[in-house]
């Protein structure tokens, strides 16, 4: 078995090489495009070797060098006549590709609804310096084109005398900003001029010695572009306020920053054979035409029923009822999925639906954990999170009927064990954290031993992003 400083390459499905080992992914994962493949990531573990899949590793090789090592890639050449183990050594471009997959996963797994354009700045700059796909570079030039005025307008603001102090990140992100979009981003001539000379101005204070003026993030609440920045359930899990019964939303069903992202959101009642169902709004959330819901029953993949949802006067909640087809199930033994009508998926529904649930209080965990970095403790919350998360993967592990998703489940409960074990660490309850280890001693495949290491909470893959600096803002926590 490989050591924590040690990659395995090895062959794959197909003709794919595998390099590094598969993550567990508790709270999800991110996948960036490579030439000749992807990288997988895991958030829960952001310092730990990454996964490379290898489509075409010749056309992969750079990129192998320069995540990996030039030992990996030695290794990839001679992983064709069976596994190969080599030293784990981070090139260049490792800390450019896990930046940009946190960006990822912060949008679409994260509870919170984090500043897009912050987001998109960082996720350009960061693909654009490293040895990415051509569709990932394409992709880099229209986050970097669609944020470029919100950079220049963030680099005014900076000269604003009697601001606060400036958030960190943000100068450091900024100046790469500036010289990434003017390099990468096609731009008209009025923004790629005011660009050029909020680029010189800044290289003149530099220059010069000039401090220049600092913002505060109270400041960007009134950027159109970079808004949205309250936390709507970090660490949260809230109750529906109508009387019924409770369900809760699937993230990956629902469109970002329309719906409240705790628990319990969703309420339903029956009269007869109408149901009227309750879906909590995210205060301050766009309105969504496309929002529906659909009744399900126990072993019953037919829908009893589907209706749209539609915005209460109050802007509070989303609702809508429908007629049921008959069944012999009562409404507590009833299933309501949320979803977008426009962009329908397949419901994940009992022992999967306890799976999604996994995975949300998993990313209220990690989100909690990273937070740290921008001075708000929030470890006895986190670890709360992650004991929830560590209980439902559990629970899928015992009652899965695929073998694959029972070994990985096991994994991901071992993994929100020994960052759970960090987090108490950190908050000084030293004799909890040894209780964690001691549940796991025994536990051997498939949980391996990256699976129950206790992670360094100081290790670069922790310091939060710009974005995420965000949600400390003045007067801005969870209740």
């Amino acid at each position: 078995m490989a050591t924590a400083d040690e990659i395995v390459v090895r062959s794959g499905a197909g003709r794919a090489l595998l390099a590094g080992p598969v993550p567990a992914c508790p709270a999800g994962r991110a996948i960036v495009a490579l030439p000749g493949g992807e990288v997988h990531l895991d958030p829960a573990a952001p310092d730990d070797p990454p996964l490379l899949v290898l489509r075409d590793p010749a056309e992969a090789g750079p990129a192998v060098a320069e995540l990996l090592g030039p030992a990996a890639l030695d290794a990839v050449r001679r992983a064709a006549d069976g596994p190969v183990t080599t030293a784990w050594s981070p090139g260049s471009g490792w800390a450019a590709v896990r930046r940009a997959g946190l960006c990822r996963w912060l949008r679409r797994h994260g509870p919170d609804v984090l500043p897009a354009a912050l987001l998109d700045l960082d996720e350009g700059v960061a693909a654009t310096a490293t040895e990415l796909d051509a569709w990932e570079h394409t992709a880099a030039q229209g986050l970097l084109s669609g944020s470029a005025a919100t950079a220049a307008r963030l680099s005014e603001l900076a000269r604003i005398p009697g601001l606060p102090p400036t958030p960190p990140g943000l100068p450091e992100l900024l100046a790469s900003a500036l010289v990434a979009t003017l390099e990468w981003a096609p731009l008209d001539a009025a923004t790629a001029d005011r660009l050029r000379h909020e680029q010189d101005l800044g290289e003149a204070l530099r220059r010069f010695g000039a401090a220049g003026r600092t913002i505060d993030w109270s400041a960007l609440a009134a950027i159109p572009e970079v808004g949205g920045r309250e936390p709507a359930a970090a660490g949260a899990a809230g109750g529906a306020d109508d009387p019924g019964y409770r369900g809760s939303v699937d993230w990956h069903q629902v469109p970002r920053g329309v719906l409240d992202t705790a628990e319990d959101t969703v309420s339903w009642t029956v009269s007869g054979d109408v149901i009227e169902v309750n879906v909590r709004a995210r205060p301050g959330g766009p309105d969504h035409p496309g929002l529906a819901f659909r009744v399900y029953a126990p072993s019953d993949p037919f829908p009893l029923g589907r209706s749209t949802l539609h915005r209460s006067p109050d802007g509070t909640r989303f609702r809508g009822r429908t007629r049921l087809r008959p069944t012999a199930t009562g409404p507590g033994g009833l299933a309501v999925d949320v979803f977008d009508a426009t962009d329908r998926r397949r419901p994940r529904l009992g022992v999967d639906a306890v799976g999604a649930r996994a995975l949300r209080w998993a990313a209220r965990g990690v989100t909690l954990v990273r937070l740290a970095g921008t001075g708000v403790t929030a470890d006895g919350v986190a670890a709360e999170a992650l004991r929830e998360a560590e209980a439902l993967h559990d629970e899928v592990a015992e009652t899965h009927p695929d073998d694959e998703r029972r070994a990985l489940a096991l994994r991901c409960a071992a993994r929100c064990a020994g960052l759970r074990r960090a987090v108490l660490v950190r908050a000084g309850e030293d004799r909890q954290a040894s209780a964690i280890g001691r549940a796991w001693t025994d536990v051997g495949e498939p949980v391996t031993a990256a699976d129950v290491a206790v992670p360094d909470l100081d290790r670069p893959g922790w310091r939060p992003l710009a974005a995420e600096h965000a949600l400390t803002g003045p007067g801005v926590w969870w209740g």
